[in-house]
């Protein structure tokens, strides 16, 4: 199974809301420590009903025997597909950027949640003139 769909189950599952930006991050942060367990540690930073920020500031990918910069080959890109397919499978509105990284040596991550710029359709219908 897909991991970014088992976050969208617990959240399901749970019933957490993922209505506004602030209450994905809250949301995210919740399923993140039922699936990686205690050692990931995050705040959320609303901005406005649009855009929050999740602050991580411990990941147990990086606590446990991992130093900052030495798994980015192996971590961040799973860490990243799996945020960045999950925030708009919970509300498809809304989209994540990572602003900073612990796995190339920044303090902590930092992901901004805000309302995404529609998708332009693959083959738009033309008005005759």
């Amino acid at each position: 199974m897909e991991v970014s769909r088992l976050v969208c189950d617990v959240v399901r599952d749970l019933a957490l809301p993922v209505k506004n930006a602030s209450e994905i991050a809250t949301s995210l942060h919740t399923v993140m420590t039922v699936l990686f367990g205690p050692d990931y540690k995050s705040e959320t930073i609303e901005l406005s009903d649009d855009s929050a920020v999740i602050l991580i500031r411990r990941c147990p990918f990086l606590t446990h025997g991992h130093t900052p910069g030495s798994a980015t080959e192996r971590f961040f890109p799973r860490c990243m597909a799996l945020t960045l397919t999950a925030v708009p499978l919970l509300n498809n509105t809304y989209t994540a950027r990572f602003v900073r990284t612990m796995c190339i040596g920044d303090r902590q991550c930092e992901i901004k949640i805000e309302v995404g710029k529609p998708v332009a359709e693959k083959n738009p219908v033309r008005k005759k003139a």
